[in-house]
């Protein structure tokens, strides 16, 4: 007997438990303005690939996805729910109409939904780009290379490319456009609002988050 339960932290009543066929691995809770409770992750019981679904407030389950790699991130009031299909898309839901808004996404793992926009990677004429998308279009914030994770809060984003340049050659180069660059092997935190860009460690961190 499998399944994903919610329950009351004061009194530790169940409020909804669904039962599913293999168990959940991740579930990231919905916002309250949200009509679902939260998305949940399992493997298929067939043991090809995953399984990804909704959770009503009620404990009720509504198929999501059986794509994977497979990351979601929720708007601030959990109205749209993003969905990065790693490496080929990325969607956005809201009620039962899905969009594609990128299909040529960077490499990364989960984009970060602020009240500014969707923070996502973007490729672009052969460059990955850090962008943000608000009403349909997208504003570029810097131009980064190779695998990248980033975590963000408010205005203020941490950013790390995994790469770092080979030895004994120019870390940045000139561009032909006025993006600046997110430098690798380092972790780097930059101001939405001011656009400001400040390294915090010269070394590669294995894990950073906001003090919310």
């Amino acid at each position: 007997d499998h399944s994903l339960t919610a329950t009351d932290a004061e009194t530790g009543d169940v409020v909804w438990r669904a039962a599913m066929e293999t168990p959940p691995f991740y579930f990231s809770p919905a916002p309250p303005g949200s009509p679902f409770a939260t998305t949940s992750l399992r493997n298929d019981p067939s043991g090809a690939g995953l399984v990804s679904e909704l959770i009503s407030r009620t404990g009720d389950v509504t198929p999501l996805s059986d794509e994977s790699p497979f990351y979601t991130s929720w708007s601030p009031d959990g109205a749209l729910l993003a969905i990065h299909i790693a490496g080929r898309r990325l969607d956005v839901k809201r009620g039962g109409r899905t969009e594609t808004i990128l299909s040529d996404t960077g490499l990364f793992q989960t984009p970060v939904w602020l009240d500014r926009g969707l923070v996502t990677l973007r490729s672009v004429e052969g460059t990955q780009r850090l962008a943000y998308w608000r009403d349909g279009s997208f504003t570029d914030i810097a131009e980064v290379d190779g695998p990248v994770g980033f975590v963000a809060s408010g205005d203020m984003i941490a950013i790390q490319a995994a790469e770092r340049p080979d030895a004994g050659s120019i870390a940045a180069g000139l561009r032909t456009q006025s993006l600046p660059t997110v430098p690798g092997g380092r972790l780097c935190v930059i101001d939405l609002a001011t656009g400001a860009q400040q390294t915090v460690s010269s070394d590669l961190a294995l894990l950073y988050q906001w003090d919310q």
